[in-house]
């Protein structure tokens, strides 16, 4: 399990998790963690390249911005990437290649949760396996997070995202199954 693991450095032990470095010592040598860190992030990309690879990822967001930096930080980790502006345009986009659809609430015409509804019930017609539904959004409100969730996102993350917990959501969810 890749998740919690103990390494040395320098002599001392540390306990590593998905992004994270925490010592186990009172001295604090930051650079020598930051490598460990980039170590660990390289060995999880070598573990995962095959599974990274065959994984499709449907980005949905009616900001342009956002969809470049999505696409580019996701493929550059080796992740295949298809992206919509719109939640109509992307449910042609839905094969059953794609494992994971990460989807804005807010966009004009069909909301973030009105577009997840509608990609479960192609993948439920099309039989084939439902994606594993990411909702990306800027309200706090409980109620709009349970709006996501009762449509079938199975996480909802706040904006701003960061991109390296973005990454680790996907990859600890590459085998778990949707449902």
């Amino acid at each position: 399990v890749l998740s919690e693991q103990d390494l040395a450095v320098n002599g001392r032990r540390i306990r590593t998790g998905f992004g994270k470095v925490t010592w186990n010592s009172k001295e604090k040598n930051w650079a020598a963690a930051k490598k460990v860190k980039e170590g660990i992030w390289q060995y999880i990309r070598l573990y995962y390249k095959d599974e990274i690879r065959r994984s499709g990822v449907l980005v949905i967001d009616d900001d342009e911005f956002n969809l470049r930096i999505i696409k580019s930080s996701l493929e550059k980790e080796g992740f295949s990437i298809q992206t919509a502006r719109s939640g109509f345009d992307a449910v042609p986009l839905l094969v059953p290649s794609t494992r994971f659809v990460i989807l804005d609430f807010q966009m004009p015409a069909l909301t973030g949760p009105a577009c997840a509804r509608l990609l479960l019930e192609k993948a439920q017609r099309e039989r084939f396996s439902p994606p594993v539904i990411i909702g990306l959004t800027g309200e706090t409100h409980e109620s709009k997070i349970d709006e996501f969730r009762n449509a079938g996102a199975l996480f909802v993350l706040l904006k701003p995202v960061s991109m390296e917990s973005l990454f680790c959501l996907l990859l600890k969810n590459l085998n778990s199954p949707c449902t």
